[in-house]
């Protein structure tokens, strides 16, 4: 996010679905935003039709607009003038929790049932309480038809995952609170102060948890299948912005080692101005020779079947990277699949004694999208556990002797040790 003067380039827009722990996203933006600049102003929790247009007047002067909503937005707000996140909670813990509400609150629909009826048994009694209503509330806001009654269309759901995937800046899950606004404040390059407020459940957790279980059935697991789709796309977002959150901060130390200076990280291979570094993904090397007849004791293995590499040409130069494949989870080297900032690159592999050398090029419209990075994922084509030690983690490809250089550079790369 670009930070002028004052404030951010453009306003947030949080779009908040009931009980996914709204009051404490609102606390975090409040810890370091002036209240005039927040809309609504707290403690109004819900955007109503006339305040839509309230906030198209107030625009320029806002930097985060909040609210629950059970509008249209797409022709009410200037959405692409905003950052647009919200929270995604688990959908049983989401259901549990607005029924203990409705348990406390004398003013809330269907209080007396939920006081005096078992959670079962309250949705038996009342079947369409809440269905699918985080993907209910998405469908609204952006106008996803047919108007909801359920969400059994598959069609109607896929496009409420398209518009989570593809118009939301930041998809967080409640569960996961204090680390998504962690991963938030990152990824928007916002502050992130000590938080004056979190959200407190006034009911115990064993009654929650008790609740749960009774929950825990085909019956009304399928009533929220299409809440339980979104939340497994909001964790599969999450652990994105984990890897994308680790290769950032390689790439900030190698960034700031090259322009100003600062002491170096570790780095596999250089070659004049070129680098390569760990990212993640691999498994510590060992210290002695393996039994399997592996003679060089520097070497790494890939945790799993991927592993990642960042690759540094400031200039955006094209550049060559080679490796050493000295194993596999049984299969061939020229499997091995190689990809640069997501996009397959095109492998040569050379057969030697020691193993075989796998080569590829980083060309430079691929650094350009980076700004001079490629983030390099080695993929094998299955994991296995080590035979001689099935309780270890499983691996794909074993790799050592990394070596990076121009990519007209004919005599090759030099080798770190």
């Amino acid at each position: 996010m670009r930070i002028q003067a004052g404030g951010m380039d453009r306003p947030v827009f949080f779009l908040h679905i009931e009980k996914t722990g709204g009051n404490t996203v609102n606390s975090y933006f409040l810890s370091f935003l002036p209240v005039e600049s927040v809309f609504p102003p707290p403690p109004q929790l819900t955007i109503e039709g006339h305040d839509l247009e309230r906030a198209r007047e107030l625009l320029d002067g806002l930097q985060y607009i909040h609210g629950h909503v059970g509008w249209n937005l797409v022709n009410e707000l200037p959405l692409d003038r905003m950052r647009i996140i919200t929270f995604i909670r688990e959908p049983v813990s989401l259901l549990v929790s607005h029924y203990l509400y409705a348990r406390q609150d004398p003013e809330l629909p269907h209080h007396e049932a939920a006081k005096t009826l078992r959670i079962d048994e309250f949705m038996r009694r009342i079947p369409d309480y809440l269905p699918d209503r985080q993907a209910r509330t998405l469908a609204n806001a952006f106008a996803i038809p047919p108007e909801p009654s359920n969400l059994t269309d598959d069609r109607r759901l896929a496009a409420v995952r398209a518009i989570l995937d593809e118009r939301f800046d930041f998809v967080g899950i409640t569960d996961r609170l204090g680390e998504s606004l962690h991963l938030l404040s990152e990824r928007l390059a916002l502050p992130l102060f000590p938080l004056a407020r979190e959200n407190v459940s006034q009911t115990g957790k064993a009654e929650h948890e008790d609740c749960r279980a009774l929950l825990m059935q085909e019956e009304f697991l399928a009533q929220f299948s299409g809440d339980l789709a979104l939340y497994r796309m909001a964790q599969q977002k999450m652990e994105g912005y984990r890897r994308d959150s680790r290769l950032h901060r390689v790439e900030n130390l190698l960034l700031r080692g090259t322009r100003f200076g600062t002491p170096r990280p570790f780095v596999l291979a250089r070659s004049a101005e070129l680098e390569l570094a760990f990212v993640d993904g691999w498994q510590p090397q060992r210290w002695m020779p393996a039994a399997d007849g592996m003679s060089d004791a520097n070497y790494w293995w890939t945790d799993g079947r991927s592993a990642r590499l960042l690759a540094h040409s400031p200039h955006c130069r094209p550049c060559r990277l080679g490796m050493k494949i000295i194993g596999t989870a049984g299969f061939a080297a020229q499997d091995i699949e190689v990809f640069g900032n997501g996009k397959r690159l095109e492998t040569l592999c050379s057969g030697s004694e020691s193993g075989v050398r796998l080569a590829f090029t980083v060309p430079e419209n691929l650094l350009r999208d980076r700004a001079g990075f490629a983030e390099i994922e080695i993929v094998g084509q299955r994991a296995i556990a080590p035979p001689e030690a099935p309780e270890l983690p499983m691996r794909s490809v074993a790799v050592s002797a990394f070596s990076i250089a121009p990519a007209n550079d004919l005599k090759g790369p030099t080798d770190a040790s």
